[in-house]
């Protein structure tokens, strides 16, 4: 069976996240201080250089949650996902100053809570999806052109000054090579290129509404 597709509009939702706070412990509170702090600024870096994480920018809250995604008479609210990952550092490490060895213990760290935020984002976009009626499903029928086009048409995009589409679609790998593969017929050509004259009418009609509201 084919798995559902699925994407997510803005108009219909917004995924809100988290900041990550990193607490170390150690005898030294000044270090202690220190060392949280850098392997925070590790974990923002890979954060903003994970080509999925670094659209959701993170942010500070300084409530408990949850945080409402889906507002209205029937909300979706999805509580502040607690993330954990644990670093041992020799002492020698520190003490011998092996940056290359405490780089290394660094980079795993940041890896690992990147993939736990990963997780929890790709969960909760997809209970969005679906809450908002955005899910769209090949019902087991075999994968073709005409089912990225439907995603197309589902999703909000933007366009830059000379007409480029500057939206991203989120798919797992395997997707994304299926869907590569797919040669489209004349028809689905034709069908494609009206969607995006469409998406880029509705672009410069909003663009347009946001100038005059000024």
């Amino acid at each position: 069976m084919q798995p559902d597709i699925s994407v997510s509009s803005p108009r219909a939702a917004t995924v809100s996240s988290a900041s990550i706070v990193v607490q170390i412990r150690l005898d030294i509170p000044n270090y202690s201080d220190a060392l949280s702090a850098l392997f925070a600024v590790a974990t923002k870096a890979v954060h903003d250089s994970d080509p999925f994480l670094r659209l959701i920018p993170l942010r500070h809250t300084v409530h408990s949650g949850p945080i409402r995604n889906v507002p209205g008479p029937e909300p979706l609210d999805h509580p502040l996902e607690l993330t954990e990952q644990s670093a041992a550092i020799d002492k020698e490490t520190i003490r011998e100053t092996e940056v290359e060895e405490f780089t290394e213990v660094l980079h795993r760290f940041a890896i690992g809570i990147a993939r736990q935020r990963a997780e929890f984002t790709f969960r909760m976009m997809d209970e969005i999806t679906r809450k908002t009626g955005n899910a769209i499903s090949n019902e087991g029928k075999p994968l073709t052109y005409g089912v990225l086009i439907d995603m197309i048409e589902q999703a909000e995009m933007s366009f830059d000054e000379e007409g480029k589409p500057q939206s991203s679609i989120v798919m797992s790998p395997d997707l994304y090579r299926r869907l590569t593969a797919l040669q489209p017929t004349a028809e689905e050509e034709q069908r494609i290129a009206a969607v995006m004259r469409r998406k880029r009418a509705e672009h410069d009609a909003q663009k347009r509404t946001r100038r005059l509201s000024r």
